[in-house]
């Protein structure tokens, strides 16, 4: 995550988990990165605007079980979803299967109503949408829609870890 480079505080803003989360995610996870983040000065809690508390809200929602990783991944997925690219893309994973894989392992349920693989980003927005009882698109179907493409179409790319394994700059 290049946005975060030499910043204070910005890698908890990025993933929205304050200083003690960050704490146990590297305990568990990844004990290397303790020497590479001072996390003293991460911020004890990162808030969330309104938009991002509905998207962290869902998934919580429609959460597999109960675990710290999978909050974990929940408070990463509403922070990186704000990020312009596909979320996939925007999460470091090499391509939109893994994202898949990790939606059916940890948000099952909320992965069995994406029957059309929407892209997620969208899918989220719209499935916001419904739970409030309106219609996001003006077309009666997706597949009469002008923006079906926007919606439904390509995720390829290359990922932001490959981009900088090739040493060309992120996007972000």
């Amino acid at each position: 995550m290049s946005e975060v480079a030499g910043r204070s505080g910005a890698l908890g803003h990025s993933l929205a988990l304050g200083r003690a989360q960050l704490t146990r995610l590297f305990d568990r996870w990844a004990p290397e990165a303790h020497a590479l983040i001072d996390l003293a000065e991460e911020p004890e809690a990162i808030g969330l605007d309104d938009e991002e508390e509905q998207i962290r809200q869902l998934l919580e929602r429609f959460r597999g079980d109960a675990s710290e990783e999978t909050g974990w991944l929940a408070s990463i997925m509403t922070k990186r979803a704000m990020s312009p690219r596909h979320l996939w893309q925007d999460l470091g994973l090499s391509q939109r299967d893994e994202l898949g894989r990790l939606m059916r392992e940890r948000f099952p349920r909320l992965a069995e109503r994406n029957v059309n693989h929407m892209k997620w980003k969208k899918f989220f927005y719209r499935s916001l949408c419904e739970m409030e009882g309106f219609v996001l698109c003006a077309a009666p179907t997706c597949r009469e829609c002008s923006d079906f493409h926007d919606c439904f179409g390509d995720e390829s790319g290359e990922s932001a870890l490959a981009r900088l394994s090739h040493g060309k700059p992120s996007d972000s």
